[in-house]
């Protein structure tokens, strides 16, 4: 298992070259306007009004679409790197991106109406520390968008397994979400499930195939969560 050191080096790093080969030279050019995360990001309902926060903003991929909404925006990145692309490219939000922990965020408490964390929670180092943070941060009645990867999955989803497998070779295996147990740290951060969006298969959320029913075996999930006023 990999040491919080070595996946901060990981992101900082192994991550930062890989994303500088995808995205060449426009950071938000691999987040087309029919990226299946805007589906959800419509639920939260975004308005000018708003002041929002983005765990693991990284180069600021979707920084285009939080400029178009016009609301107050912060992001944090634990890789330095990835802060100072972002800045160069989005200079407008540069007094309001930083180099941060999720676990440890550097905001007063109920500063934020709405938090995205989109393709991020399976990588933090400590998830239950984080979503306290998360709901610390969180203004009574705000609203918080999670992406997470969940066990057990479908036994015959080899797709799931090889990307498992090959995180684990690059030693930044995921951390798989556990649904009960998510749930208690819910209820202790008096935090509830507004709408709930569940992925039987890997791959299953860029197409939109949803199931909103709970199922027994699934590998992803989207929530829309509310924190109790």
């Amino acid at each position: 298992m990999a040491t919080p050191k070595e996946i901060k080096e990981y992101w900082n790093e192994d991550y930062y070259k890989y994303w500088q080969e995808v995205t060449k030279e426009n950071c938000g050019s691999d987040v087309p306007k029919k990226d299946a995360c805007f589906t959800f990001f419509k639920e939260m309902g975004l308005s000018k009004k708003d002041k929002i926060l983005e765990v693991g903003c990284g180069f600021g991929r979707l920084f285009p679409y939080f400029l178009s909404n016009q609301a107050e925006f912060y992001g944090i990145d634990v890789s330095p790197q990835m802060i100072l692309r972002a800045k160069k490219d989005f200079p407008e939000f540069e007094s309001k991106i930083s180099v941060g922990d999720a676990e440890e965020l550097n905001f007063p408490n109920a500063f934020f109406s709405k938090i995205f964390c989109w393709g991020v929670f399976d990588s933090l180092v400590n998830q239950e520390t984080a979503l306290k943070e998360f709901a610390r941060v969180l203004s009574p009645g705000g609203l918080m968008i999670i992406s997470a990867k969940h066990k057990p999955y479908l036994e015959e989803d080899k797709e799931a397994k090889i990307a498992e497998i090959n995180a684990a070779k690059k030693n930044h295996p995921n951390t798989f979400i556990n649904l009960p147990v998510f749930k208690e740290w819910l209820l202790k951060n008096n935090l509830h499930i507004q709408k709930q969006f569940f992925f039987l298969k890997r791959g299953d959320l860029s197409k939109r195939k949803i199931e909103f029913l709970e199922p027994e075996k699934f590998y992803e999930f989207v929530f829309i969560l509310k924190k109790n006023e």
